[in-house]
């Protein structure tokens, strides 16, 4: 892809300085259209199958291809009118050992972003659906990467799998990424928001990074949840906190919680 020389700088700024913001030359005026939109889900599609081939080829897929393709993603979206602001990425790039990701979950475009930053700090996995395991050519990517798919319609299946898939994700090398919430929202409901991913992390013994997310520049689609109407008019905001201590899990998810709401909060006012 064309944006390969533009990846490394990406991950040497955020190494440098643990936070990115697009470039104003990089970012053209749209507003938010069918057209628009249409166009990134179709470069991005385009973006997605031509490296799911090159994983099926491959039978495998590295972190640092998975992390190229992520990046491709953002900067297609940054072609649509998308503004990124991405801080707190020193938390996850100078990782010294696995860590669990906590974060809210706004939107598809995280899942797609994330991984250009956090394989720049190690290996990566995710807690998903499990339908996106079967996702048309997309599958052939996510299935190299050690994910943990949950089903969503038995909780105590799905603790089972996170807390068993997740250990031993982590125990060989994989820091984990989990929201844990029953769905996609643009806004924060605490009540909805699990303390799976904090028991997670204090069963394997590792820190948690919170992750505040404010993704709504991608809408949740009407009919196909997936594919929502692009808004360049809302940034795309990406926080990374500092680690937390996981040895008492409820503390820790009320930190997480706490981050999360504060940084929301910030950015409504902004």
């Amino acid at each position: 892809m064309k944006y390969i020389k533009e990846y490394k700088n990406f991950a040497n700024i955020l190494q440098a300085q643990g936070s990115y913001t697009t470039p104003t030359y990089c970012n053209v005026p749209l507003y938010k259209s069918s057209l628009n939109s249409l166009l990134f889900y179709a470069k991005t599609g385009y973006n997605i199958y031509v490296n799911s081939m090159e994983a099926k080829k491959q039978g495998w897929y590295s972190d640092q291809q998975w992390g190229q393709t992520s990046y491709n993603i953002l900067r297609i979206a940054e072609e649509r009118g998308a503004i990124f602001d991405i801080k707190g990425a020193e938390y996850c790039v100078e990782r010294q050992s696995p860590v669990v990701f906590i974060g809210n979950h706004m939107s598809l475009i995280e899942t797609l972003i994330l991984p250009s930053i956090i394989t720049l700090g190690g290996k990566g996995s995710f807690v998903l659906k499990e339908s996106l395991t079967r996702y048309p050519a997309f599958h052939y990517i996510i299935n190299t990467t050690h994910p943990i798919a949950v089903g969503r319609s038995n909780p105590r299946e799905d603790l089972k799998a996170v807390l068993g898939g997740g250990k031993t994700n982590i125990e060989n090398g994989h820091s984990v990424v989990i929201f844990p919430q029953s769905t996609r929202t643009t806004f924060f409901d605490e009540k909805e928001f699990n303390t799976l991913g904090a028991k997670l992390a204090s069963k394997a013994g590792v820190p948690i990074v919170p992750l505040a997310l404010k993704t709504d520049f991608m809408g949740n689609g009407t009919y196909i949840k997936d594919f929502g109407l692009l808004n360049p008019q809302k940034i795309v905001r990406f926080e990374f906190g500092k680690p937390i201590d996981s040895s008492k899990p409820k503390e820790a998810h009320k930190k997480v919680v706490s981050f999360i709401r504060e940084r929301l909060n910030y950015w409504e006012n902004l």
